[in-house]
């Protein structure tokens, strides 16, 4: 399945869904195809789509939803809040009314989830989802949570669109391409400088459009020279940032002038309009009625009836025989006997020997967690998957996990939950070879509706680096070269592809998706 396909939410989705949540506490958001949009029919379907698609259970804690039954100030009125119809641009949307959804943030503040349908261009289907708004005076930042492709931009941005016009209906300022009006807004925040291990440089920065590489010093100066993004990469990456930027920008290329701004302390060109960047607020723990209410509403896989798909609830339908997979989208057709090797017993002998080191100067929770991951992993550790780990060597019979690294490859949105739901924060914040942080690779296989797959290793209890580590990502998209896969892998993420080392990408098969091929991303 691609990026640019929503789902049709049947009851084999809902089957799996409901799994992921009993088995890894958690489930991302995702886009399903709508009902309807430019009418109000099929109301019903419509709520009861958007509370089975929602996100639910996020380690981190949640955000509020905007509640279906928000009508003058409350969140339990006995009737709906209504539906309205806006236009921005090419973009046509579904959703509760403006003045509805400014009252339900003056009242609680903070950023929340908007239920959306939408119509956009090139869309095949109308689609329908989640959309994260945070308002800042009379800007709103909005993001696509679960929605494909390029639909993440064009709904997000015609919803702040819609939010920050003054007449929403018809204001002609919404004309435009959303594309293009989100690209204009986020080259008006700049772009930010990453700290570096210096003695007298805080830290510096790249700016793709204009090829220009920012040195900002602990005194103060922001330097701007006319450079490409292999100097900056250099410079940013070395054991001396200092001695770097002596050899390779003072004196050596042309100067370009610059401006920081000292709220948000990003740079651009000088002279340029600059509007500090809008951000999510950090997610809370609430006792949140309508987050429990839709939790409960998929693990009981209650109100199936989105009109055009015409499914109902019963009984599953018989599914096709084989190999069971861990992934709910793409079933996996490797041998489930094919060699493997048992991942909790390696990762409990390990458990059982003194540990070798300081305990003070463990890296990440307390000694022994990785035990939660055994499960997850155990079906990705095969010679299906890893089969460099299964050779002879001379002394004979090494296999995975022998050297205390257990190796898994291939792994899919229900490992990747249960991931992210296990692993100590300081281990998903962090990063490795100068890749986006595991809280970003995990988070991006878990909303690719089984498009993105993962591979990397766990090492174990025995060694004070106990944790995990994702060195791979395959994904299974369409992409004219490898740095358009990159591209696209990256804006998934939510990140910008030109602030991280680019991985080393090439198209190759995949065995256990019976040689489908994909795009195998290496940090």
């Amino acid at each position: 399945m691609e990026l640019s396909a929503p789902l049709e939410l049947s009851i084999d989705h809902l089957a799996d869904r409901e799994r992921i949540l009993a088995e890894a506490g958690y489930v991302p958001a995702i886009a399903l195809r709508a009902a309807e949009v430019e009418t109000t029919s099929h109301r019903d379907a419509w709520w009861a789509g958007q509370e089975l698609a929602g996100e639910y259970g996020h380690s981190d804690g949640a955000y509020r939803k905007f509640p279906q039954n928000w009508v003058s100030g409350r969140d339990d009125a006995p009737t709906r809040a209504p539906r309205i119809r806006y236009g921005a641009g090419e973009v046509t949307l579904r959703m509760p009314s403006v003045t509805g959804i400014k009252s339900f943030e003056a009242t609680h503040g903070d950023t929340f989830d908007v239920p959306v349908s939408a119509n956009y261009p090139d869309a095949d289907v109308p689609v329908q989802g989640w959309v994260r708004v945070t308002r800042e005076g009379d800007r709103w930042h909005a993001t696509g949570v679960g929605f494909p492709g390029d639909a993440d931009v064009q709904v997000a941005e015609a919803v702040s669109a819609v939010l920050e016009a003054r007449r929403p209906r018809i204001d002609p300022r919404l004309a435009g391409d959303m594309i293009e009006r989100r690209r204009e807004r986020e080259a008006s925040y700049g772009s930010p400088i990453m700290p570096v291990d210096s003695g007298w440089i805080e830290g510096v920065g790249f700016d793709a459009a204009s090829q220009v590489v920012v040195v900002a010093t602990d005194a103060g100066r922001t330097l701007g020279y006319m450079a490409t993004r292999d100097v900056y990469e250099a410079v940013a990456r070395a054991d001396s940032p200092g001695s770097a930027y002596n050899a390779l920008l003072k004196r050596r290329a042309d100067r370009a002038p610059v401006q920081r701004c000292g709220n948000c302390g990003r740079f651009s060109a000088a002279g340029a309009t600059h509007a500090c960047p809008v951000a999510h607020n950090r997610r809370r723990g609430l006792d949140d009625t309508d987050e429990r209410r839709g939790a409960a509403a998929l693990a009981s896989r209650s109100l199936v009836a989105f009109g055009r798909s015409g499914t109902s609830a019963g009984a599953p339908p018989p599914r096709p025989a084989g190999p069971t997979s861990a992934d709910p989208t793409e079933p996996h057709t490797i041998d489930p006997d094919a060699p493997s090797v048992s991942v909790r017993g390696i990762l409990l002998d390990a458990a059982r020997r003194p540990l070798a080191g300081d305990p003070a100067k463990r890296a990440h929770g307390r000694r022994g967690w990785t035990l939660d991951l055994a499960a997850p992993l155990q079906q990705f550790t095969s010679r299906g998957y890893v089969p460099s780990s299964y050779s002879n060597v001379v002394g004979g019979g090494r296999k995975n996990g022998d050297d205390g690294v257990i190796r898994f490859d291939g792994a899919g949105v229900a490992a990747a939950a249960a991931l992210y739901a296990r692993t100590p924060a300081s281990n998903l914040d962090q990063r490795s070879d100068g890749a986006p942080t595991l809280r970003h690779l995990l988070g991006t296989v878990k909303a690719s509706h089984g498009s993105i797959e993962f591979g990397g290793t766990v090492t174990g209890p025995g060694s004070l680096d106990e944790g995990v580590e994702v060195s791979a990502l395959h994904a299974f998209i369409s992409a004219e070269n490898a740095s358009d896969a990159w591209v696209k892998v990256a804006a998934s993420m939510g990140v910008d592809p030109d602030l991280f080392p680019r991985p080393w990408v090439v198209r190759e098969s995949a065995p256990w998706r019976g040689g489908a091929m994909g795009w195998t991303l290496t940090w």
